[in-house]
Parts: C-alpha cells; structure tokens; sequence
C-alpha cells in the first residue's frame, strides 16, 4: 500500500515537470525598454540620437581629451605652472615635450570618447525611420570623428553594433581609414543642407563636408603612406582636389576674415567659422589667460560665441 503510494507521487511530480518544461519563455517588458531589430535596421528615434551625436561634440572643448592632444601637443597653447599649481602631476608636461605613454588619463579620454562617439552614429544609419539628410548628418558626425582616431594613432578600430563586447574589432590601418572617413564625407554631401554663414550654424552641411575633405587631401600623401616616416607623396591629382573642395567652400559664402579676431565680434556671422557646437564650455579657454585675482563675470564681456549660448568653433574653417 505505501509502495503504490509512492507510484502515485512520482507519477504527480513528473507530470508537474512536464507542464513547467513546456512553458512559454517571453520576456515581459517591467521596466526596461525591450528594441526589437528587423530585417538589420534599428528601431532608436534618429532625432534624438541625432542630436546625441551633435552634444556629444562638447568632448573637442574639453581640456582633458580631444583639446589638449590638438592644442598642448604644439605651440599653440602652453600649459604655465604657478609654483606647485597647474602640474597636474606632469600631464601637461608630457603632452608638451611629447614624452607621454599609453597610460596618459587624456590620451585615453581621448580614444575612448571619439571611438564612442563614432560608433554611436551607426544606430542613426541603421535607423529604419531615418531620413536621407539625418543619415547624411551622422555620416559627416562618423567621419568627423573617425577623422581624429585617424590622425593621433594612424590606425583605427572598426566595430559594428552587431557585434558583442567578446568580439574584438577589426584594426584598420591609416590608409584603411582615411578611405572610410573619405566615403563617408562623399555619400554624406549629396544629403546635407547648404547652408552658408549664420549664428549659430550648429548642423553639418556641404560647406563642412568640403572643408573636410580639402584637408583631407591636403595631407593624404601621409595618410596613406607605406611607412609613417614617410617619404611622403603629393599627388598632383591630389592636389587639384584640396582646390575643388575648397572652391566649393567659398561657393557656399565663407572665407578667412581679414583680421581673425573678427570671428569672436558680437555682431553677426563670420565667413570663416563653418559649423559650431552649442555644447561645451569654451569660456574656459579664456579663463586660462586669466590670474587668480581677476572676475570675468565683473566688468568682462566675453566674445558672442562664448557666453551664455556656448557655441564653440569647431576646427574644420581655415
């Protein structure tokens, strides 16, 4: 009798193991927000990351990234120390004499935000709502920062979102690069705006695109060299294009202002400054010139593009 008891029992627990093993595992969205992918496009709003790219562009006035390996790396900007003040432990230092390694904390805010920063952009293109113009935008905001990771480290990761973290990603080398950030300055022109001089001017258009691509070839003969040490070769074709894409600039209606700090004066545009940011704090660039004692706030009116508005002058005019 308790043996069949027991018959009995085993036979209600493997009939319960049967009907929780068919059970239909889905996900509920609590709180979290579930993004389904179809058919290899992404479903993320492209205005709103769009315009995420756009902010993220406040990392080239940050002295402790991007601005610091353009600006403290040449003579353009010398880092002063005040007695035991404004080392920073040498970070300033190294990047002027040039001694730095790979565990400089702004060399490696650098490589991150502008990997990032590129990387992000690739959401916007795989957006199945995403306009030719929006896709357009992110192409230039892509190569914009693909342009940089080109130019400081000759070499350039590339990972695409179908990807894990487990996957390592492909290593282009600098002539690999500069083919990328260049068809992507090429398919970006036919969808951007043309737009000329204005306050602010804070989207991509083709005069920025061409700006780009001037500089490009302007320098491509080292770019796309066989060894970094060169010997280097300039192309005549080359050459000719740095004319093309600059003419087309000064189609658009900029030019280089007679006297440069024209491009700081309050009233109206300049010709010379082609897109801006409104993100970042470029007042900090002057407060550097400034001693302890003195209040910019007080009796100091700041340039127009640096005041409350923070429009800050991207380097691609000039």
């Amino acid at each position: 009798m308790k043996t069949n008891k027991y018959i009995k029992t085993l036979a209600v627990l493997a009939g319960i193991g049967l009907f929780t093993a068919c059970t239909d595992l889905v996900t509920k969205e609590v709180d979290s927000k579930v993004i389904v992918t179809t058919g290899g496009t992404t479903n993320v709003d492209p205005v709103a990351a769009l315009e995420g790219s756009y902010n993220a562009l406040q990392a080239f006035t940050d002295q402790a990234s991007i601005y610091s390996l353009l600006e403290h790396t040449s003579d353009e900007l010398i880092p002063p120390t005040r007695g035991v003040d404004w080392s920073d432990n040498g970070v300033w230092r190294s990047l002027y004499t040039h001694t730095w390694d790979a565990s400089h904390s702004y060399i490696n805010n650098a490589w991150n935000t502008l990997n990032q920063n590129a990387y992000n952009t690739q959401f916007i293109l795989e957006a199945a709502t995403a306009t030719a113009q929006q896709k357009a935008e992110a192409k230039f905001i892509r190569a914009y920062n693909r342009y940089y990771i080109m130019d400081f480290w000759g070499q350039m990761p590339d990972r695409k979102t179908t990807e894990g973290g487990d996957v390592n990603p492909k290593v282009l080398t600098r002539a690999e690069a500069f083919t990328q950030v260049e068809t992507d300055l090429v398919d970006a022109l036919a969808g951007l705006p043309a737009t000329g001089p204005a306050v602010p001017n804070p989207v991509a258009s083709k005069a920025a695109a061409n700006a780009m691509l001037s500089r490009m070839y302007l320098n491509k003969g080292v770019y796309t060299a066989a060894n970094a040490a060169g010997p280097y070769t300039f192309d005549a074709a080359d050459m000719a294009k740095v004319i093309q894409y600059g003419a087309a600039v000064t189609t658009a209606g900029y030019s280089l202002n007679a006297n440069y700090f024209d491009n700081f004066k309050k009233v109206g545009p300049s010709t010379e400054v082609i897109l801006t940011s409104k993100q970042g704090s470029p007042q900090n660039r002057v407060y550097m010139t400034l001693h302890y004692n003195q209040n910019p706030s007080v009796g100091m009116v700041l340039p127009h593009y640096l005041t409350s508005t923070q429009h800050s002058t991207l380097q691609i005019s000039g």
